[in-house]
């Protein structure tokens, strides 16, 4: 499942695209963008205008209080209850806490990351989940985490 921004503000946001990736895409082969940074500027230029609605990526920690509208994934017996989340190398994952404090963000190829990002929305922010399984096409509005080079 992906989490979704509403239609009207990613219709708004394709317009900007194009120019925003060409630019990127100029910075990095001029050598000004470090391949991590140049990741993680694409996952923000991919991001469609979710700051009108305050979504964003919170930059987190071990030992931090967790943020005000982090997005709740589940429960799982051994985590207890995980939140969205991004490795410092752009990675999707879970983050687990301890009690209300942040604890680990988990991803499939790196592990365990003691810091990351918590994907943040706002009480009034238009956000819902929809089901999608390899193959499909991702839809507009998905939230972009990241770039990995498995997947």
């Amino acid at each position: 499942t992906v989490p979704l921004a509403s239609l009207e503000h990613c219709l708004k946001w394709k317009d900007t695209i194009d120019v925003r990736l060409s630019r990127l895409r100029d910075a990095e082969h001029r050598g000004m963008l470090a391949e991590p940074q140049f990741h993680r500027a694409i996952a923000d230029a991919l991001t469609p205008n979710y700051w009108s609605q305050g979504i964003q990526w919170v930059p987190v920690c071990r030992g931090d209080r967790l943020a005000l509208g982090g997005v709740f994934v589940g429960t799982t017996a051994t985590d207890g209850d995980v939140y969205v989340a991004r490795n410092p190398q752009g990675e999707s994952g879970k983050l687990n806490c301890d009690k209300d404090k942040v604890w680990n963000i988990w991803c499939h190829q790196n592990g365990s990351s003691q810091v990351g990002d918590m994907l943040v929305v706002p009480g009034g922010a238009i956000v819902r989940w929809l089901p999608i399984k390899r193959g499909d096409e991702i839809p507009l509005a998905a939230v972009f985490v990241g770039y990995t080079q498995h997947d």
